[in-house]
């Protein structure tokens, strides 16, 4: 909106019995529709946490239970992100025409992490699986009673929905409605959407290297996270005494016991790890920037990684690996955010959406160096995940755009 438009706009609004949708969202306060936001958002959390804790927890039961090949456990786990990566090409774009609703992810890993340590030592994996897979189909019956974002509708330019869902909110939040009416923002709307018009963004470089550094924190991430319970499963604090187990995790009588409860305890700390992380990222995201969050997450990630070579007690080396996960994570967190603000809102679905396709890229090879390179050759696996952390540092400095305080048009 230029400058002379947004003055005409002003002017409207005191000359007329007006509001925004700004004026709007302002005025609705708090209620049951920020609480049912709340519910939803936090069984989707648990719904995004499913699918990196059953690679990560299934994986190893499944070689006992199953006996597959660390091979096939990889190429199982591997599986799980094959359909977020078509989803994210596939699905993605059509957010941009069909609306948007977000979700978070560190506390729905925990809450996973939580259930697997209440449920999978007295009840089994089955039950657990099959508890986790009710609360993604109450997540999704639940999301259908939300409504489109009021700000996206407007950029549309539809200001019968856009009301329409403004008085929605309010009557959940028990709220009298505001008086006037809504006042359409008078800027040219830009193309919406498509392939077309990503290629028509100005920083292609820029883009190219955030999309990189997307790809390195994923790989990074998923694969200390797929690392940890085969470090618990082999009973090992010392990489160089990783091996495969001959019985498959079978105790003496043929049952399988692949992880103790102390076990699942270090696994929920882990997860616990990344609660930390976030609250961490909240606090000082705004004062450190995006790019150096990303920098020095990767930077830290990467030196505790290659320090992970060399030998430790079990309990010091998980504590080791849970910081390595808890700086993954903030970084994970940062770029989503990142990408969300260096994309102008007409093309921000599809170029976000491409961003999903090659992070998924680098979290379905996770498996192959998280369950597989660390069965046979571990202080490979956890230096490989070392020189990707310290390359993805490296890459994200190349982003010439910090959108830290910037202006989301």
């Amino acid at each position: 909106m230029s400058q002379s438009d947004r003055n005409n706009y002003e002017t409207l609004r005191e000359n007329d019995n007006t509001y925004t949708v700004d004026d709007a969202i302002e005025n609705l306060g708090n209620g049951k529709y920020q609480i049912m936001i709340f519910v939803v958002s936090l069984l989707s959390w648990m719904t995004e946490g499913m699918e990196l804790l059953l690679a990560a927890i299934l994986g190893p039961l499944l070689i006992c239970h199953w006996k597959i090949s660390p091979i096939s456990e990889s190429i199982m786990s591997s599986a799980t992100y094959v359909g977020f990566t078509l989803g994210s090409v596939l699905f993605v774009p059509l957010a941009d025409k069909a609306g948007r609703l977000g979700a978070s992810y560190s506390l729905g890993v925990f809450l996973q992490s939580v259930l697997a340590y209440f449920i999978i030592p007295n009840y089994g994996w089955r039950i657990w699986v099959a508890v986790i897979s009710t609360i993604t189909l109450l997540s999704f019956l639940l999301s259908l009673s939300l409504q489109e974002s009021p700000r996206f509708t407007e950029k549309l330019g539809n200001v019968r929905k856009t009301e329409s869902i403004l008085k929605i909110m309010y009557k959940w939040n028990n709220k009298p409605f505001l008086k006037g009416r809504l006042l359409q923002k008078t800027a040219k709307l830009p193309k919406i959407n498509s392939y077309a018009e990503i290629l028509k963004f100005e920083d292609k470089f820029s883009a190219t290297f955030l999309y990189l550094t997307w790809f390195g924190i994923n790989l990074v991430y998923f694969g200390i996270c797929l690392i940890i319970p085969q470090i618990l499963k082999d009973g090992g604090g010392c990489m160089k005494n990783l091996t495969i187990s001959n019985n498959y995790g079978m105790d003496e009588f043929g049952n399988c016991q692949v992880f103790s409860g102390k076990d699942f305890l270090y696994i929920m700390l882990s997860g616990f790890s990344e609660v930390v992380a976030a609250f961490a990222t909240w606090l000082l995201i705004e004062r450190v920037g995006r790019i150096n969050m990303i920098f020095v997450d990767n930077l830290l990630t990467g030196i505790i990684s290659l320090v992970l070579i060399h030998c430790f007690p079990k309990a010091v080396y998980v504590v080791l690996l849970c910081l390595a996960r808890a700086f993954s994570c903030s970084s994970s967190h940062v770029i989503i955010l990142l990408a969300c603000e260096f994309f102008p809102t007409n093309i921000r679905s599809t170029a976000v959406g491409i961003g999903f396709f090659v992070c998924k890229i680098g979290a379905a090879l996770s498996p192959f160096i998280g369950q597989y390179l660390v069965t046979y050759y571990p202080r490979g696996a956890i230096g490989t995940i070392g020189v990707f952390s310290l390359s993805t540092s490296l890459i994200v400095l190349f982003i010439k755009r910090d959108t830290t305080s910037a202006y989301l048009d």
